[in-house]
């Protein structure tokens, strides 16, 4: 996303995507974007980020960017990891508040690693469709 509105089409400073997994059951997905200049519309910005999801609807996610997004998501577990036992209990407890067993969190590296794009289009369709609606104005 980033690529596309501050790089190629250059109407954003940065873009952010927000998720956080640590809920139960629906979570929170967000996309913030800082506009380039006043001379950019809200509604520009907005209409290319609907034709972002549509593409990811549409197409998937490329196995590089799949990759990249798990070398991060491991990166952070790994500093949570090694931040301490007060971290640990803190991810551990997070777990547990989200109706996980405590073997989740170890085993956390090797399903992270399992995610395949198959997965992803499984889940994909639902969130995306409902980001797309928060956009548009449609929900």
């Amino acid at each position: 996303m980033y690529k596309q509105l501050a790089i190629k089409k250059e109407i954003a400073l940065a873009v952010a995507c927000f998720y956080d997994g640590r809920t139960i059951g629906d979570t929170q997905f967000r996309i913030a974007a800082d506009i380039f200049s006043d001379q950019v519309k809200l509604d520009i910005v907005r209409q290319e980020i609907v034709e972002i999801l549509d593409k990811v609807l549409s197409e998937g996610v490329p196995d590089e960017e799949l990759l990249r997004a798990k070398h991060r998501l491991m990166g952070d577990y790994v500093k949570e990891m090694d931040a301490g036992q007060v971290a640990r209990a803190l991810l551990a407890g997070d777990f547990l508040i989200a109706g996980k067993k405590i073997e989740k969190v170890n085993s956390f590296p090797i399903r992270l690693y399992s995610v395949d794009e198959k997965a992803i289009r499984r889940v994909r369709l639902d969130c995306i469709q409902s980001m797309k609606r928060q956009f548009d104005g449609s929900g």
